[in-house]
């Protein structure tokens, strides 16, 4: 709060853009590694997808309140989650064939390419604030 002044698409996009990279690292598969590092960059990779996937899930609930009018935030923040988990439910088919037919290495990219997705439609709410009543 104290860095981005209490805006959540910040935080959101930058965790959302933080899994892009992992997600690159994966998809090159182990090969790519040196051998000495061939357990260390694959967790550290993972460790850095569970901390910048957790964040956006968490923080989305609470930037859909407060971009809405008071009167209608709980509608709006359930219609969010709404749609996010119905789009988790859905996503396992697409996902599977790309898997299916391009290996993990393009799951993975299909992925990465979600994230930036992710960070880019964050970018119009960065400097966003609050709503703010007359009453405040």
């Amino acid at each position: 709060d104290r860095l981005y002044g209490g805006r959540r698409a910040p935080v959101i996009g930058i965790c959302a853009g933080g899994c892009v990279l992992p997600f690159c690292i994966l998809s090159l598969g182990p090969a790519a590694y040196p051998d000495w590092m061939a357990t260390s960059i694959p967790n550290l990779s993972f460790m850095i997808l569970g901390c910048g996937s957790c964040v956006p899930h968490v923080l989305l609930g609470l930037l859909v309140r407060e971009m809405t009018h008071p009167k209608a935030a709980s509608t709006a923040a359930g219609l969010a989650k709404l749609m996010a988990h119905m789009g988790g439910a859905i996503a396992g088919a697409p996902l599977g064939y790309m898997i299916e037919q391009n290996g993990w290495g393009g799951g993975l990219a299909l992925l990465s390419g979600l994230a930036l997705v992710a960070l880019c439609s964050m970018l119009p709410l960065w400097f966003k604030m609050a709503w703010t009543t007359k009453d405040d």
